[in-house]
């Protein structure tokens, strides 16, 4: 799935609930506008070694092409801002 077919099938924040009610709204979406997918540019990158004794062996930088559905190392609770799991806590 791509990142913009992935962004429309999340549920809709509530908006009283946005990153823990800390945070504007218009920081969480630029737009305020769930449907809008603002353009980004991807971050910029490098590897330095700090040090000459190491090198950087087996370790680069690709630019990716798509997205993971799901991480590795995530789980339901920690992806996802509906209370509902956090009412047991």
């Amino acid at each position: 799935m791509d990142a913009a077919s992935l962004y429309k099938s999340l549920n809709q924040p509530d908006r009283a609930d946005h990153l823990w009610r800390y945070t504007p709204w218009k920081r969480v979406h630029p737009s305020g506008d769930l449907e809008d997918i603002p353009i980004t540019t991807p971050p910029k990158l490098s590897l330095a070694k700090l040090g000459d004794d190491a090198e950087l062996v087996g370790i680069s930088i690709e630019e990716g092409v798509g997205v993971a559905d799901v991480l590795p190392e995530s789980d339901e609770v920690c992806s996802t801002s509906e209370s509902r799991y956090w009412e047991e806590l």
